[in-house]
């Protein structure tokens, strides 16, 4: 299990922001200034980082719904440790609003491992999709994020409980 989140803080991460220099490249040349930046933000890194994070248990096999959703957890939340030190240490912002963004990560990437879980992946990709969107969008509004990007935390744990709860214990077919 340590190994996913592992894999989460620093294979998901490399991923993620090689993915994300390749496309901030071609939405500068094709929607240059503050436009391609939000485009970016709220479209191309959730789009991405949704991805990442869960992207190795698209080849598991032996495992409980349960367990694939555990792993799914571990990843979000190594990535979501990267991205917390980066913001915090680095870039200085307050711990207050970067820890619930950590666990936004391992949530949403919880919703994403069950879809792949019940097979449904493409749904609950796009749900995990469409909540960090929403969150990411907020943030260009100032402190209408406070009234948007919270409740969209609070939903998406609210659905990781939910489809961990939903989860068996029988293996995958």
């Amino acid at each position: 299990m340590i190994s996913y989140l592992i894999q989460g803080l620093i294979v998901s991460v490399a991923i993620s922001v090689t993915l994300e220099t390749l496309a901030r490249n071609y939405v500068a040349i094709l929607v240059p200034g503050d436009l391609g930046y939000v485009i970016l933000v709220s479209v191309f890194a959730p789009l991405i980082e949704e991805f990442t994070k869960v992207f190795p248990l698209l080849f598991r096999h032996a495992e409980t719904e349960k367990s694939i959703v555990k792993l799914g957890l571990l990843a979000g939340l190594g990535f979501g440790i990267a991205e917390f030190a980066v913001y915090v240490w680095v870039l200085g912002a307050p711990v207050a609003i970067r820890f619930p963004e950590m666990l936004f990560h391992a949530s949403n990437a919880a919703i994403v491992a069950y879809g792949i879980a019940k097979h449904r992946f493409t749904g609950f990709y796009l749900l995990a999709v469409g909540l960090h969107f929403v969150n990411n969008f907020s943030t260009f509004f100032g402190d209408i994020w406070y009234f948007v990007g919270i409740p969209t935390f609070a939903f998406s744990y609210y659905l990781a409980w939910t489809c961990f709860s939903k989860s068996s214990d029988s293996f995958l077919k």
